[in-house]
């Protein structure tokens, strides 16, 4: 018989297709789910729609300005207004940049990242940190659901 596996969500936001694709190619050697959107007003459509298990965001990013959501221009935008939505603020967030400063990563931490990898980047690091916080939120949502649980009994 065949185990059936309910595959992670991930949604990849960035602007340059070939870096899209080279991270999909890398991931699609584990069971992931893979989306992509190609700018942070996109992504946060996306967010929406398919609830990601986790998203992949780059900072420098064209903005597309919209009416609808104007002050999400860039990625730390994007990283802020999900981090403020109790919907999605469990929702690891993996910042990808090239701005490789301290100060850099410090804004996007404060922004509410959950990590920082400046690019270029290595795949492996990559790969290891979409697992590292997978599991992470994975305990996470299992302490939240046992916790909920011993409190009915």
């Amino acid at each position: 018989k065949k185990k059936i596996m309910t595959l992670k969500k991930i949604l990849i936001v960035e602007d340059q297709t070939d870096v899209r694709h080279i991270i999909k190619l890398a991931l699609d050697f584990d069971y992931y789910e893979i989306h992509e959107a190609s700018n942070a007003q996109m992504g946060l459509k996306m967010v929406q729609a398919i609830k990601p298990d986790l998203v992949l965001l780059d900072i420098m990013m064209p903005a597309q300005i919209e009416v609808s959501e104007p002050y999400i221009v860039n990625g730390l935008d994007l990283c802020m207004r999900l981090k403020g939505d109790p919907e999605y603020a469990n929702m690891p967030i993996i910042l990808l940049s090239a701005l490789g400063q301290q100060r850099n990563k410090d804004e996007g931490l404060a922004a509410g990242a959950d990590d920082y990898i400046i690019k270029p980047f290595s795949i492996i690091s990559l790969i290891n940190a979409v697992k590292l916080h997978l599991s992470k939120s994975n305990n996470r949502s299992n302490k939240v659901n046992n916790g909920n649980h011993s409190k009915n009994i």
